[in-house]
């Protein structure tokens, strides 16, 4: 499956694939009061969090707008935007799995394994 092998982390601001190295940008944690997904590498006050508001994904400040608001389906191991759009890999639905492939929004096809997460 993707992501077993795969982190998600950051270049600038983008979200990518990676192989674990250890820096704080591949460490995330779910802010529960606002439901946001926030990422470490960006300040140690954990003020960004994951965009997802069009096909690519990006970290951006916290704001807890709609592209910011997650929620994870453990059953289907997809992450939605409050839009209804899922995390997905966005390399034309082929699984790769390559170092640097970037990581964006489409709709749900649960069957998709570049759609499922571990989290």
């Amino acid at each position: 499956m993707v992501g077993e092998k795969r982190f998600l982390d950051t270049v600038s601001n983008r979200v990518v694939l990676k192989t674990r190295n250890g820096r704080d940008s591949q460490v995330w944690r779910f802010d529960m009061q606002y439901r946001t997904l926030k990422n470490k590498g960006y300040s140690t006050a954990w003020s960004h969090s994951l965009d997802m508001r069009n096909s690519w994904m990006y970290v951006y400040g916290t704001g807890s707008q709609w592209h910011q608001l997650f929620r994870y389906n453990p059953k289907t191991r997809q992450l939605y935007n409050q839009r209804g759009k899922v995390m997905d890999i966005q390399n034309g639905g082929t699984i790769k799995n390559n170092e640097g492939e970037y990581v964006g929004a489409a709709d749900s096809k649960p069957e998709k394994q570049s759609q499922q997460w571990m989290i």
